[in-house]
Parts: structure tokens; C-alpha cells; sequence
């Protein structure tokens, strides 16, 4: 049995006490109706270029933190696969080797969809892009998704748009304690804890969590654990202006990498999904990150913001792991670091009988990468690629409420990116003095290639959002922007290798009734030029990274909702059509669905008892490696049904849930026919305990 289990009476026991004081408020609440927060009211930050949602002139979805409670989901990439346009590209069914695809980008989301946490990006400066598994749901205050936005003010991989993460933050004279315990199929133990609070000027909060999986693959386990911890200073007397904060991370998890499945084993039965061909792959990640940032409240002059992150991250991996050879001669290791700063100045004025913003922003980031293969000093064998980044970037937004109801945003930014990828392989070299007399150097790295590039890049966005009336919003903009090769890419380029570029331009409207009813759709174009991907050369049969010679064209409809049918429905939906096309010729890009939906329903069925049902829909898909969509059987369309029931407790929640409750066999990823296969139906049992 789950030891989370075996533990979950004596939590109980433990916390009796705090359920019975806040009971009769708890019954109370119980039978209120259900309500979520009302959107538009709802600061959006991820861009910094606008303010609430009823003024971003792109599309946007909200995740509360009691939207993530009430949501059941189980991981950030499941909750993020439920907002429209999204898409779960996923190996293993968790959050490890998991991308979020946005409008469409298919196998190059990771590079093109820029996941921030508190400010800081989250995506490697290689093609790892961004772990998911290092923010656990337990850490989240919100989470906005801007479609389409953010280039000007983040710059490089903005491109679809930006999923900023906020995680919880203490506040003086306010404590707050919660703990979540979990069980669950494929012997599931995840255990979540925040404490929260302070004193004065002194705020402090603390984040656990611990996950242990089995995973629904064999060799696909994951242990996560995950402690983030934050010190906040509020100005008092005549530091009153002053807001300083200081907080660190540090993620560590032991992972196993089962592997594709080919055709007929995915075919064949749960049993042959769930089999590996690898049962001796497997990785390890310890990742730590220091961020320091301090803001001036300067009243009429303005808001100064510095903040400075500093990121130390280790991933260790077997793949095609042989018995033949010892294990440190087949380990690989991806080393990173990165320094990133930024300094952000904000500042209100009035003209023109309106009160204006502008925002001007300056950022560096260094970083290093080391990728060491077959071992260290494996005679002949080992290899090493190093590589240095240094980007710079300079913006300024300025947005204009020319009156109560229209207003107008712009920014401009001007980036600098230099590179430097080398590649050495541990060899020697020998001489042939008279035979047979040979004379060889030690065994050392020896340079085999280098690569040094520098790029200016620019990005631009101008938007307009207009209130026809006090229930209707229509929204515009147009944006420009960019993305550089990474370093993992420069490893393995081709000659030509160049930044790509692109715009996008969308339209939408948005209707709001009171709390009861929200809709919003949206329609976009997207086209880039010289867009980057892994493939092979037409001529030589070589697969390099490169360029596309032909643009490509993403362009579709959107559309969100949310209505509060009575007192105890609320009714959920969401979905996106997208045309993924790469221009004068007769295919779509790879792994993206024109289709995909979501809908959800919860019933308050009693006076603490709630049920919620979820369906995912998401369209056929072409191969991986199909890119004329004729070479390779197209991935077929799935729909996953999940349920859950929560039944309050006074100050504790306990959560049912099951999912895939079909029981549906399927793959979000496929490669020349070989798949990744999901989970199939499974259920858990959650706890959860908050105070006060």
C-alpha cells in the first residue's frame, strides 16, 4: 500500500483539533455557489507592457490558485494543456521531458514558447527547453498564458508567446499553513507542503514537495524533490519606499527514460505499451537558482527594478545503455550555468488629459554549457562540446489611455546575441618514426570544430484595445519577433545557420457579464521567416539543424468561456483551429493538431461536495519525422475523459479522481512510427489541509 496512505489517519489525527474551530465558516462557504475569479480584473504581468486582462491585446488565459486547486490536475503541464491553443507534447506522462506547444510550433515549442518563473526563464540554453518538474502545482499562486505577446519586453523565443509562472510569496502578519498528501496508481506518493507568514517589515515563506512514481511505463519511474524558500523585505520609516527579497531553489530528481515503443507493440495491449526496450536508461538533475531583486517606489518619479538570478544546473543520462561497457564510460553529463540581470524602470504621466506609461528596461544574461559524452577520458571516445552565451537587450513600452474606454500600446527593442559552440574529442595524435617505432602525445581534448556568431536582432509590438461597450472589449496588435540558435543547435549546424524572424498579427473580442459569464475569441496569423529546425538536407541526406528556405504560416481561431449556468453548474470550454502550413508546399508542420478542445463541468452536488468531469480533445497529427505528410501513418485523434470528486472537510479538502477514464490507448508524440505511450486509466486520492 502507498505510504502516503498509510500516513493520511495519522495527518488526520493531527490536525482534528484546527478542523473543529473553523467548521460552522467552512459549512458556510460550502454552500455558497461556485465562483472564480473574475478575469478582467486580473493583472497580467508576463509581458509588462500591459495591465489587466481586459487590456492585453492578445489572448489570454488565467490560472488562479483556485483554479489549480479546483482543477485536479495532477502536474503544471497538465494544467497547461487546458487552456486554448495549448498542446501536451509529452515522453513519459510527467512533467520531466515534457513541452507546452503554442500556436502551433510542433517539436520546436521548447526554443519557441518561453516558460518564466517569477521573472526568470525557465528554458536551458540548449533544447532541453524548460522542466517543468522544478515547479510543483503546490508552489503556484498563478499562472497567465499571453499568446502572441512578450518579445519586446523577453526578447529571444517569445515567438508564440509566454507562460509566466507566479509562485506564492509571504506577506507580514499573515500565516498560512497547507499540506497536501497524494496517492495513486503506478504507486504514486506526492506530498506538498507551504508555510507562509512574518513579522514587521519581515515576510518569509517555505515550499516542500516530494514525488515518487513508478510511472505507467516500466523504466519510466520519477522521484522529484523540490524545496524553494523566500525572505521579503517591506520599507518601513524612511525605507518605506524599499521592497527587497531574496529566494532560492533546489530541485533534485532520479528519472528513468524508457523509450519509444514501435507500431505493433503499441498495438499489441497495455502489456506492450508498457514495455522497454531500454530498462537501463536512466538520468539524474540537481538544479539550483538564486534570485536577488530589490524595487523603489519612487511616488511621482516612478518604480526602479533590479533583479539578478544566478542558475547552476546538472543533468546526468544514460541512453542505449550496454552491458558490455562499464557504466562511467557510457554516462553523459550536461553542465549549465547562467547569470541573468535585469533593470526595469516604470513611470505614470499625464498628458493629453489621460495619465500614460512608459517603461524602459534594460537586461545581460552569461551563461556557460558543457556537454560531456561517453564518459570523461574514455580514450578515442569521450567528447565534449562547450559553448558561452551572451545576450543584451534594450526596450522601451509606452502605452497611451486616450480615454476611459481605448488605449494603445507600443515597445521597441534592440537585442545582441554572441555565441561561441567548440567541440573536442579526447584523442592523441602519433607519429611513425623508423618502423616500427611510433611516438603518440598524451591523451588530451582536441579541438575538432568551433563556431562563433553574433546577431542583432530587433522586436517591436503595437496594440490597441477598445470598450464598445461596458460588457464588450475588441482587442488588435501586431508583433514582431525573433529567435536565436541555441546552443545545441550550434552544435550541430549547418554552415548557414541563422537566427529566425517573424510577426504576428490578431484580432479578438472579449465579453464579460458580472461574474457569471465570460467569453472571448480571437483569430491570428503568424509567419516566420528562416524558422529553425532539426531535419535533412534535401541534397546530401544529412540531418543538421538549419534553416527552412520557405516561410512558414500558422494561422487560426481561438476561443475561451466560462459561464455560471446556476447556483451549483459551472461550465468550462475552450479550443483552438489551427492551419500549421509551410508555404508553397502541400504539408503541414509535424506534431501539430488543426483541432484541439477542452470542456469541463463541476456540480455542487451537496453542501460540501462537488463533482467535476474534463474532456481533451486533440486532432490527428502528422509523424515527427513526416514532413511531406506522405512517408509516414499520421498519429490518430484522441479524447481523454477525466473525473473528480472533492468533499470538504472544515479546513481540509479531500480530492477522488480518475483519469482516462476510457481507458484510451495513445501517443502525443510520434517518430517514424515509433510512440511514447500516456497513461492509461488511473486514479488518486488527495488531502488537503489548509490553516487558517
Amino acid at each position: 500500500m502507498s505510504r502516503a496512505v498509510l500516513r493520511l489517519p495519522r495527518f488526520a489525527a493531527c490536525f482534528a483539533s484546527a478542523l473543529c474551530a473553523p467548521w460552522a465558516c467552512a459549512q458556510a462557504a460550502d454552500q455558497a455557489p461556485i465562483r472564480a475569479d473574475t478575469a478582467p480584473e486580473v493583472i497580467v504581468t508576463a509581458p509588462r507592457l500591459y495591465g489587466t486582462v481586459r487590456t492585453t491585446p492578445h489572448g489570454v488565459s488565467v490560472f488562479t490558485a483556485d483554479d489549480i486547486r479546483r482543477s485536479a490536475a495532477t502536474s503544471v503541464a497538465d494544467l497547461l494543456s487546458r487552456a486554448a491553443g495549448l498542446n501536451l507534447h509529452s515522453y513519459f506522462g510527467n512533467d520531466k521531458s515534457t513541452r507546452i506547444d503554442m500556436r502551433g510550433m510542433g517539436d520546436t515549442a521548447t526554443s519557441n514558447v518561453l516558460i518564466m518563473v517569477d521573472g526568470v526563464r525557465l528554458n536551458e540554453l540548449d533544447l532541453s527547453g524548460a522542466d517543468l518538474s522544478t515547479v510543483p502545482l503546490s508552489q503556484i499562486e498563478r499562472i497567465e498564458v499571453v499568446r502572441g505577446g512578450g518579445a519586446v519586453v523577453h526578447g529571444d523565443g517569445a515567438v508564440a508567446g509566454v507562460v509566466n509562472i507566479i509562485t506564492r510569496r509571504g506577506q507580514p502578519e499573515h500565516a498560512r499553513l497547507s499540506v497536501e498528501l497524494g496517492a495513486g496508481s503506478y504507486k504514486m506518493d506526492d506530498m506538498r507542503f507551504h508555510a507562509s507568514g512574518g513579522s514587521g517589515p519581515v515576510a518569509l515563506f517555505l515550499n516542500m514537495s516530494q514525488l515518487d512514481t513508478e510511472g505507467f511505463r516500466r523504466n519510466g519511474d520519477l522521484r522529484s524533490r523540490n524545496v524553494a524558500g523566500e525572505v521579503r523585505f517591506f520599507g518601513a520609516g524612511e525605507l518605506h519606499f524599499l521592497d527587497a527579497y531574496l529566494r532560492a531553489s533546489h530541485h533534485k530528481d532520479v528519472y528513468g527514460l524508457p523509450g519509444p515503443v514501435n507500431a505493433a507493440n503499441f498495438a499489441a495491449g497495455t502489456d506492450a505499451r508498457r514495455g522497454t526496450n531500454a530498462p537501463n536508461d536512466r538520468g539524474q538533475t540537481e538544479d539550483i537558482t538564486w534570485t536577488a531583486g530589490v524595487g523603489a517606489n519612487m511616488g511621482w518619479a516612478g518604480r526602479l527594478e533590479l533583479q539578478g538570478s544566478y542558475r547552476d544546473r546538472r543533468n546526468d543520462f544514460v541512453i542505449g545503455f550496454s552491458p558490455l561497457i562499464a557504466l562511467d564510460r557510457q554516462r553523459s553529463t550536461i553542465a549549465s550555468k547562467r547569470l541573468d540581470l535585469q533593470l526595469r524602470y516604470d513611470k505614470d504621466f499625464r498628458a493629453f488629459g489621460g495619465v500614460h506609461s512608459l517603461g524602459l528596461g534594460i537586461n545581460e544574461q552569461d551563461g556557460t554549457y558543457a556537454r560531456y559524452s561517453n564518459g570523461r577520458y574514455v580514450p578515442d571516445q569521450s567528447e565534449q562540446r562547450l559553448g558561452e552565451v551572451r545576450a543584451q537587450g534594450a526596450f522601451a513600452t509606452l502605452k497611451l489611455r486616450i480615454n476611459a474606454d481605448l488605449e494603445l500600446t507600443a515597445g521597441l527593442r534592440e537585442n545582441r546575441f554572441s555565441s561561441r559552440m567548440a567541440t573536442e574529442r579526447f584523442t592523441r595524435s602519433c607519429v611513425f618514426m623508423p618502423f616500427p617505432i611510433r611516438v603518440c602525445t598524451p591523451y588530451v581534448y582536441t579541438p575538432q570544430s568551433q563556431r562563433i556568431a553574433t546577431w542583432e536582432n530587433q522586436a517591436s509590438e503595437l496594440g490597441v484595445t477598445w470598450r464598445i461597450v461596458p460588457r464588450l472589449t475588441a482587442y488588435a496588435s501586431a508583433t514582431r519577433h525573433f529567435r536565436n540558435p541555441n546552443l545545441d543547435e550550434l552544435a550541430q549546424a549547418a554552415v548557414d545557420l541563422r537566427p529566425q524572424s517573424g510577426r504576428t498579427t490578431e484580432a479578438g473580442l472579449r465579453y464579460t457579464r458580472g461574474r457569471d459569464l465570460e467569453l472571448s475569441a480571437g483569430v491570428f496569423e503568424m509567419r516566420n521567416e528562416s524558422e529553425i529546425y532539426f531535419g535533412a538536407d534535401p541534397a546530401s541526406g544529412l540531418s543538421l539543424n538549419r534553416n527552412y528556405e520557405l516561410p512558414t504560416r500558422r494561422k487560426g481561431v481561438e476561443f475561451e468561456g466560462r459561464w455560471q449556468a446556476t447556483t451549483t453548474i459551472m461550465l468550462r470550454a475552450n479550443g483552438a483551429i489551427i492551419e500549421p502550413r509551410f508555404v508553397g508546399v502541400d504539408a503541414d508542420i509535424p506534431h501539430v493538431p488543426r483541432h484541439t478542445a477542452n470542456a469541463r463541468i463541476e456540480w455542487r452536488a451537496g453542501e460540501r461536495t462537488t463533482l467535476s468531469g474534463a474532456l481533451r480533445h486533440v486532432g490527428k497529427r502528422f509523424d515527427g519525422n513526416d514532413f511531406t505528410n506522405r512517408t509516414q501513418p499520421p498519429l490518430p485523434r484522441y479524447l481523454i475523459v477525466d473525473a473528480a470528486l472533492r468533499v470538504g472537510l472544515g479546513a481540509a479538502e479531500l480530492v477522488l479522481g480518475i483519469n482516462n477514464l476510457t481507458n484510451r490507448a495513445y501517443s502525443t508524440l510520434g517518430y517514424s512510427a515509433t510512440y511514447y505511450p500516456m497513461p492509461e486509466r488511473n486514479a488518486f486520492v488527495r488531502l488537503r489541509f489548509v490553516l487558517p
